[in-house]
């Protein structure tokens, strides 16, 4: 088993250094940059950040102990993702995807507008005070109001536990729909076992009324949806087929090494 994991953590750190150079450093993208490439580079770029992080942490998945960052740093990585897929699943056309996207980054705005709202008050300072600021931000995001400062698209705010729903509800491939059933199942257990302060010491699974196999297989098999989402968001960036082909190799060999892992008998 440990071999598997430190085989794992190489090949995920191969995978985001190809992910980097090809996809992150070679495509520059600014935020006049028109959706969804824009947003999908972003999410490229959390993904692979947070997966860096987790990989270089992957060998500390040692029971009885498990590191509580490691799971915290999973919970945010597939929610990302699934957020991810489920906005392009969503999606019925380019068109709707933009619109979808737009609407995603307008409920960012808005909760941003809200925050220097509460803030302001609570900082006593005076309501031209507060609409300056609000107007200074809003400037930073012209296409997203109209020219009484109003947003122009309506707020779009999913949850994790939303985006699985939907998606096991309306995905029609029964593999898929298995696929999301499965993440959604894993996640509800690992959040069970998470303690809530992600600095208190390491999660003692010997409580745990699930064995150690089973928890260990949770956290790996989660990284299955993960990879789906970079798969859902790598034909947006319209690569050569030689570079589209090498990502679908390091998808293929990733999913290989979570199938050994978790189909292995820890005894």
């Amino acid at each position: 088993m440990k071999n598997l994991i430190k085989d794992l953590r190489l090949e995920i750190a191969r995978f985001n250094t190809f992910i980097i150079e090809n996809y992150l450093l070679h495509i520059e993208v600014s935020d006049n940059d028109t959706e969804p490439l824009h947003y999908f580079h972003n999410v490229l770029h959390k993904l692979t950040t947070s997966l860096a992080d987790f990989g270089g942490n992957i060998e500390q998945l040692d029971f009885p102990l498990i590191q509580n960052r490691i799971l915290h740093l999973l919970k945010n990585l597939v929610s990302e993702s699934i957020l991810t897929i489920f906005l392009i699943d969503k999606s019925n056309d380019l068109e709707n995807l933009i619109l979808n996207i737009r609407s995603v980054s307008a409920h960012q705005i808005a909760t941003t507008i809200e925050n220097i709202q509460q803030y302001g008050t609570l900082f006593k300072k005076n309501v031209v005070e507060i609409e300056t600021e609000i107007n200074q931000f809003k400037s930073d995001y012209p296409d997203f109001f109209d020219f009484n400062g109003q947003l122009k698209y309506t707020p779009l705010n999913v949850s994790a536990d939303e985006a699985f729903e939907y998606l096991i509800d309306n995905t029609q491939i029964p593999d898929l729909r298995g696929k999301f059933i499965r993440a959604f199942d894993d996640q509800n257990y690992i959040n069970i076992n998470q303690l809530e302060d992600i600095e208190s010491p390491p999660v003692n699974n010997g409580s745990s009324n699930i064995n150690e196999n089973e928890l260990l297989k949770k956290i790996i098999s989660s990284l299955f949806i993960v990879f789906l989402a970079y798969s859902y968001a790598e034909p947006f960036f319209k690569m050569p087929d030689q570079l589209s082909n090498d990502f679908t190799k390091h998808i293929r060999k990733l999913t290989y090494l979570l199938n050994q892992i978790t189909n292995f008998n820890l005894q």
